[in-house]
């Protein structure tokens, strides 16, 4: 069994694991993409992270060197109702990405 999968199935099976502040929702286990690259966010959408959507951990920035094995996904924590929260501030606000 790889460590991610065991390392998921150990944050499903803890009844009392992290929460959302915003939601007070458990905090779920999944896999989010790895963002390459120098990434500048706007001082709007950092906002609304902070403020609307702590917790999507939609994606994971890897930092600005590449390789070929450079890994895709990780795992990482999220909040359900906070990456709801996301995708509609992102479609309300179609031009304010990274």
């Amino acid at each position: 069994m790889m460590f991610n999968e065991l390392q998921r199935r150990l944050h499903d099976w803890l009844p009392n694991g992290p929460k959302c502040q915003l939601h007070q929702v458990r905090l779920r286990m999944g896999k989010t993409r790895i963002v390459y690259g120098l990434i500048a966010e706007s001082e709007k959408r950092l906002e609304a992270c902070k403020s609307l959507f702590p917790n999507a951990n939609s994606v994971t920035l890897g930092g600005c060197e590449v390789c070929t094995n450079s890994p895709r996904t990780q795992l990482r924590q999220y909040c359900k109702s906070c990456r709801a929260a996301e995708r509609e501030w992102n479609e309300q606000n179609p031009n304010v990405r990274w």
